[in-house]
């Protein structure tokens, strides 16, 4: 909920930002505050062995969008002036449903129980065995 709430209110301000062309201080800091959440999805639906992997390859997309971003941002303004910001609104609205519908909620669950319901959501399958096998034998699965 942290996540897609975050999206959604980072979308709310920049819609703000581009109807009104208003930017005080308190629009940056409601667009630039939930963006904070989107790191900690990695630590929470990739087990230990694959989160350094992730943290590579997230940080390295990351960082080349931000270029790209800082590339042609200006090319936007030029063309679309105050209401440049109405295409990252969209981004980030089509992002907010996305994580709403396809990555489960990991409050309070451990690796295994976020990765079955991840599975469930967005393959059909249920890894119920491989939680069942875990708790009786405390051998992890494959």
């Amino acid at each position: 909920v942290l996540l897609w709430g975050g999206y959604l209110l980072m979308c709310s301000v920049l819609a703000l930002i581009s109807m009104k062309n208003v930017c005080d201080t308190w629009c940056v800091f409601g667009f630039a505050f939930p963006a904070g959440a989107t790191i900690s999805v990695m630590v929470e639906i990739f087990s230990q062995s694959y989160r350094p992997s992730a943290f590579l390859i997230v940080g390295c997309i990351n960082w080349m969008g931000l270029f790209v971003l800082g590339m042609i941002f200006p090319v936007i303004v030029d063309n679309l002036g105050p209401l440049c910001f109405l295409i990252f609104l969209g981004i980030l609205f089509v992002s907010a449903i996305f994580i709403y519908l396809y990555l489960p909620e990991t409050k309070g669950k451990s690796i295994m129980e976020i990765k079955a319901e991840f599975n469930k959501l967005n393959f059909g399958k249920k890894e119920t065995s491989c939680i069942q096998e875990t708790q009786s034998t405390n051998v992890g699965c494959k």
